[in-house]
């Protein structure tokens, strides 16, 4: 977008130019067996056209131009330069907002799902600590294995939604990279957490 801004503005200028006085300078130094037209190279303007002679030659022109009416078509070429650059300019800001939301939204992504492998962590935190105090029980003889095979199960799951919190943490830091557009192993160190939900009163 950039670019594209910086191209609608030097065809602005372009257009503008044209509205100027216009000087060329060109020289030619030649020979031939025949008289011929010589002209400016492509680009230069103004242009001015030479038949030269049939023999060896110098020649020097300076030719100066300047627009008195037009028709209000050069008026008209600036104005639309001047509409490309400023639509160029809106599409760039545009641009720009979309890049921020989609950062801001991978950046709150990344933390919900850092929140979501501290929750991960803390259930399987309890389920260790009930599977051990299960264990006890059924080893003191105040329990039966079926509780623990019960206990077993419930961390067995809760290790298993740890892990699929951590993929999803690790894919929305990657995501999180791309929307900023760093390389995909830059550190990322997140600062914010997400605000704790308050009652509804």
């Amino acid at each position: 977008m950039d670019a594209e801004v910086g191209m609608a503005a030097a065809e602005t200028g372009m257009a503008r130019a044209m509205t100027r006085f216009q000087v060329s300078l060109t020289s030619y130094l030649g020979t031939g067996t025949m008289s011929n037209i010589l002209s400016t190279s492509p680009g230069v303007l103004p242009v001015n056209n030479n038949l030269v002679p049939e023999r060896s030659f110098v020649t020097q022109n300076l030719t100066l131009m300047a627009p008195v009416y037009t028709g209000g078509r050069l008026t008209g070429t600036v104005r639309a330069a001047q509409k490309q650059e400023q639509a160029a300019i809106e599409d760039r800001r545009e641009m720009r907002l979309q890049v921020a939301l989609m950062v801001r939204e991978a950046y709150f992504q990344t933390l919900l799902a850092e929140e979501m492998v501290r929750a991960a962590q803390a259930r399987l935190d309890a389920a260790e600590s009930l599977l051990a105090v299960t264990r006890a029980q059924f080893e003191a003889g105040k329990g039966i294995q079926a509780s623990v095979q019960q206990v077993e199960a419930e961390r067995a799951e809760a290790l298993g939604m740890l892990q699929g919190a951590r993929n999803d943490g690790a894919r929305m830091r990657l995501e999180l990279r791309e929307a900023m557009g760093v390389p995909l192993d830059t550190p990322l160190t997140l600062t914010d957490r997400l605000p704790t939900p308050q009652p509804i009163p």
